[in-house]
C-alpha cells in the first residue's frame, strides 16, 4: 500500500521520490550532531513495509541530522500476472520469471550507486529475493530491516534469510519473535516496532456541546491486504451473526481486493477498496477494529500494525492473542482478546453494548500509541542506532 499525501511531505528528489535530507531551517529544528546519510533500498512504492518503516521517518530523522534517501525499483518486484495466471507458480513460467528477475536487478542499480554515496545502507526485508548473495555489492555498514517472519516465505527460506543476516552489520527487528530468530545468525539485533505518525493518525473530531449528531450504526472494521483475508475469515462467523442479531451494527472491510466468502451488501456488510486518499477517513469511520490471526509461526512474526492504527485513531481493538497482539493487549486496557468463534462474538457484542467501555478503551489506546509507539519516539532510537553502526565499522572496511 502506498503512502498517503500527508502534511510535511518531502521533496521529490530520490529514486522513489522520497528524500528526508531537509535542512534544520526547513524542519524548524536545529541539530548540532554530525550529519549522516542513509540509502534505504526498499521493495517498492506500493509496498506497506517501506511506507511505515522508512517514509514515516523522513522528517523526524532530518530533524536529528540524518538524511534518508529511498531507492525502490521502477517496476514492483511483486507485479502480478493477469487473471488465473497469477495463481501459477513462477517456476512454471520461465519467461515471466526471467523478465521479473531482470527488471528487479535493473531496478536495483540506482540503489547500489546511491548506497556508495551514503554513510549507511538500509536494506528492506524483501529487497533481494533470490539475490541474497549480491548483498556484497552494497557498501558497509549494512543494516537489514525486517518486520515479518520472512524466513518462512518464498525465496526467503531459512538458509537464504540466514545467509543475508550473516552478511549485514546490524538487524532491526519489528518484534521480539523476529529478533529471537535473527540472533541465531547475527548478535547485533535491535527491536524497533513499526511506529505510528500520531500527527496524521488522529481520532475523529468530537461533537461540540449541544451539537446535534445523527445516530450512526456501530461500525466494526478491518483493514488489510488480500494476503490477510484468511485471517479475517476467523472472525466471519461472529461478525455475520452479530450483524444479524443487532440492528445497530454493521461491518466495514477495507482491502485491495474484495474478500471472498463474505456476502457484502453495501449496507450492513460493506466493502471498500483501499484508497490512500481516504484511509484515515475509513479508519475514523470505525468504532471497533479487528485483528484476527491464525496461531502460526508466520503470524507470530506479525508486528500488529493494523491494531496500532486502530488505537491511534482512538478505537478499541478485538484481536487474536497471538504474538505481538498479546503484548499490545497486555500493555493497557485497549481492547479484548478472542481465540474462538464464541469469544469473538462475545467480545464484539460486549463492546457494541457499552458505549462508555468503547470510549475508555479507545482513549487508553490513543495514549498508549502516543507514549510508546509514536514516530518521534522511535526516530531518536533509530538515529542513534544508525550512528552507532556507522561508527563501529572502520572506515577502511566501508564501501
Amino acid at each position: 500500500m502506498d503512502a498517503p499525501f500527508g502534511p510535511g511531505r518531502a521533496p521529490l528528489t530520490g529514486w522513489c521520490g522520497w528524500d528526508a535530507g531537509m535542512s534544520s531551517h526547513e524542519t524548524g529544528q536545529r541539530t548540532e550532531r554530525a550529519p549522516l546519510t542513509v540509502a534505504a533500498l526498499t521493495s517498492g512504492r506500493h509496498a506497506p513495509s517501506p511506507r511505515f518503516r522508512v517514509r514515516q521517518y523522513r522528517v523526524p530523522l532530518a530533524e536529528r541530522g540524518v538524511t534518508l534517501r529511498e531507492y525502490c525499483p521502477f517496476v514492483s518486484q511483486h507485479i502480478l500476472l493477469p487473471g488465473l495466471l497469477n495463481r501459477v507458480s513462477r517456476r512454471y513460467l520461465p519467461p515471466w520469471a526471467l523478465m521479473q528477475m531482470t527488471l528487479n536487478i535493473l531496478g536495483r542499480v540506482p540503489g547500489v550507486l546511491g548506497a556508495r554515496r551514503a554513510d549507511v545502507t538500509l536494506i528492506g526485508r524483501s529487497v533481494l529475493p533470490g539475490l541474497e548473495r549480491a548483498v556484497h555489492l552494497l557498501p558497509r555498514p549494512r543494516v537489514l530491516d525486517v518486520d515479518d517472519a520472512i524466513w518462512l516465505s518464498g525465496h526467503n527460506s531459512e538458509q537464504t534469510a540466514g545467509r543475508l543476516a550473516r552478511n549485514v552489520d546490524a538487524i532491526i527487528a519489528g518484534n521480539d519473535t523476529i529478533a529471537a530468530w535473527y540472533r541465531a545468525h547475527n548478535p547485533n539485533v535491535h527491536v524497533l516496532p513499526t511506529p505510528v505518525d500520531t500527527t496524521l493518525y488522529t481520532p475523529r473530531p468530537v461533537a461540540a456541546p449541544g451539537e446535534r449528531v445523527a445516530r450512526r450504526p456501530i461500525t466494526i472494521g478491518w483493514i488489510g491486504t488480500d494476503g490477510n483475508h484468511p485471517n479475517l475469515d476467523l472472525a466471519r462467523p461472529a461478525v455475520e451473526a452479530l450483524v444479524r442479531d443487532r440492528a445497530d451494527v454493521r461491518f466495514l472491510a477495507i482491502s485491495n481486493r474484495r474478500p471472498p466468502h463474505w456476502a457484502f451488501d453495501d449496507q450492513r456488510l460493506v466493502f471498500r477498496y483501499w484508497d490512500p486518499a481516504r484511509e484515515l477517513a475509513d479508519l475514523r469511520d470505525m468504532d471497533i477494529g479487528l485483528m484476527p490471526l491464525h496461531d502460526s509461526a508466520w503470524s507470530r512474526g506479525k508486528c500488529s500494525y493494523k491494531m496500532l492504527q486502530f488505537l491511534a485513531v482512538g478505537i478499541p481493538a478485538v484481536a487474536s492473542p497471538v504474538g505481538m497482539n498479546r503484548d499490545v493487549l497486555a500493555a493497557d486496557d485497549v481492547g479484548l482478546s478472542a481465540a474462538t468463534a464464541v469469544e469473538w462474538y462475545q467480545a464484539l457484542d460486549r463492546l457494541c453494548a457499552d458505549d462508555e467501555a468503547r470510549l475508555r478503551k479507545g482513549l487508553n489506546g490513543r495514549r498508549l500509541i502516543e507514549r510508546a509507539f509514536d514516530t518521534t519516539v522511535f526516530a531518536e532510537r533509530l538515529a542513534a542506532l544508525l550512528r552507532r553502526v556507522h561508527a563501529e565499522v572502520p572506515a577502511a572496511r566501508r564501501g
